[in-house]
């Protein structure tokens, strides 16, 4: 559906009648745009790669920022570009300029990928920090410390990186490790578990993604057997950061998938009754 719409030229920026499309909310393609955060080695880089196993969203490219894709070694509809801090060879791209020649490949009318995995945001954040102080190039002894003019311009360039990937025509999913942050509330203060990005970001980041998972291993220790499961936690309690939009997910899943995932919020035609938080962890949050 198309609206045409025709104003008076001095409300007009291009001086000519203009096109908005206007679509149904029922014919709207729906895509996982979603952040993994959590420890190291809970299974962050297992998970969202999982998704090369899922039809609908392989083939996957990897953009390999910890160098951990030891993980996934083998496994086929995944591609893996590794960003290096630093170019191996003379001549050859790294860091940011890496990143944005690989995001250019998916923005071509024959990208064949469908999904992009960025592991993970907080060196990406790291990344983009250290490429701007060495930009400024500053000659005092402390140049490496950024200023506050460092901190805004790394913040609005992650803001247009984050919004360029969730507004694009593909299924993103990003990893991130988790931090414990001291708020101030009344009557004293609180530790919150939230994504591990310095500065306002770790508060904002959030507003990007549909869905946001915390994953976390849980060992039980039995008598014969030690068993261990990785959970997926999908809404805030426990003082932890999570969301889910389509409200098609349990508040946790055991052993996540992106498969299993990807058919709870994408291959659910119908909108799925919201699941209750029980009551033990309303009292937790």
């Amino acid at each position: 559906m198309a609206v045409k719409m025709d104003v008076p030229a001095k409300a007009m920026v291009v001086g000519a009648p203009f096109t908005i499309k206007v679509e149904p909310a029922a014919e709207l393609k729906p895509y996982i745009r979603m952040l993994i955060y959590g420890g190291t080695g809970v299974g962050k880089t297992y998970l969202a790669c999982s998704a090369c196993e899922v039809e609908a969203m392989s083939p996957v490219l990897l953009l390999d920022l910890e160098r951990g894709h030891m993980t996934v070694a083998g496994w086929e509809n995944l591609d893996v570009l590794v960003i290096p801090h630093e170019a191996p060879e003379p001549g050859d791209q790294f860091g940011m300029a890496l990143i944005e020649r690989g995001l250019l490949l998916l923005q071509q009318p024959d990208n064949p990928y469908k999904t992009v995995v960025i592991d993970g945001l907080t060196e990406l954040h790291y990344m983009m920090m250290q490429e701007r102080l060495g930009f400024v190039g500053r000659n005092s002894a402390d140049w490496y410390v950024p200023e506050l003019q460092d901190w805004l311009h790394v913040t609005n360039r992650m803001r247009r990186l984050l919004r360029k990937l969730t507004h694009s025509q593909l299924h993103v999913i990003l990893t991130a490790l988790d931090q414990d942050i001291e708020d101030t509330v009344a009557g004293g203060k609180e530790v919150h578990t939230k994504i591990n990005i310095a500065g306002k970001l770790a508060y904002e980041v959030g507003a990007q993604f549909d869905i946001i998972g915390y994953l976390r291993v849980r060992i039980l220790r039995r008598p014969t057997e030690i068993q261990t499961n990785r959970i997926l936690q999908t809404q805030p309690f426990s003082r932890r950061a999570a969301k889910d939009r389509s409200g098609r997910l349990p508040v946790e899943l055991t052993d996540p998938t992106m498969a299993e995932i990807h058919e709870l919020v994408v291959g659910q035609q119908a909108e799925a009754p919201a699941e209750e938080v029980p009551q033990e962890k309303q009292q937790e949050a």
